[in-house]
């Protein structure tokens, strides 16, 4: 459950959390457990955006 609501905080904002602030939020004691989390899930977050990049016309609104 824990990992399940890191990736919610993680992409909640633009901004996006520090791992000591997703500490605070889930209310954990041990601080690296969860920062070896955090950038294992900011890697695989990196590496997916890697493999999907916008090619041609693009619209925004």
């Amino acid at each position: 459950m824990t990992w399940y609501k890191t990736i919610f905080l993680l992409s909640m904002t633009k901004k996006g959390f520090s791992s000591k602030e997703i500490q605070g939020q889930l209310g954990l004691k041990r601080y690296e457990p969860l920062w070896t989390m955090v950038h294992k899930l900011r890697k695989a977050i990196g590496q997916r955006d890697d493999r999907y990049t916008l090619e041609g016309m693009i619209e925004m609104d």
